[in-house]
């Protein structure tokens, strides 16, 4: 079992190894490097696109929300389409039944005038006519009436 003693020797060990790598720094690497003025102005303007692209970003983000709400919105029109369409179809077809009713009770109808035009019938007229004036003229009116 490694004790704690065992592990700070470890560790005092490879801090030894390693200083020397950290230490062996070149004193002309700490000077900023002669492009630098325009490796600063390449960074600014990489800065500047990004700031761009991030605001193209958060347009995108807004409209596919709106997309997003103007989706649903359809959906729901369609639906409400759907709905008024089987409604409009199922009053379409009361309809179509209460004129196949109507159309049944004129042919009815129809057939009813037609038996009473086509009809035989025979009567008598009869009536008495008086004149208070000429009881001459008086008399009784008899007549006969036959339809073929």
């Amino acid at each position: 079992m490694i004790t704690i003693r065992k592990k700070l020797i470890y560790i005092i060990i490879v801090m030894i190894l390693l200083l020397p790598i950290a230490v062996n720094v070149n004193a002309q690497e700490l000077y900023p490097p002669k492009e630098y003025d325009q490796l600063l102005k390449d960074y600014k303007d990489m800065y500047d696109i990004a700031q761009k692209y991030k605001k193209l970003y958060e347009e995108a983000e807004r409209d596919v929300t709106e997309y997003k709400k103007l989706y649903q919105q359809e959906k729901a029109d369609k639906q409400k389409y759907r709905d008024l369409y089987k409604s409009a179809e199922q009053d379409n077809k009361n309809l179509i039944k209460s004129n196949n009713r109507l159309q049944d009770l004129i042919d009815t109808q129809r057939g009813m005038i037609n038996d009473l035009i086509n009809k035989k019938e025979i009567g008598v007229i009869t009536g008495v006519n008086i004149t208070p004036a000429n009881p001459e003229n008086s008399g009784v009116i008899l007549g006969f009436d036959f339809k073929f």
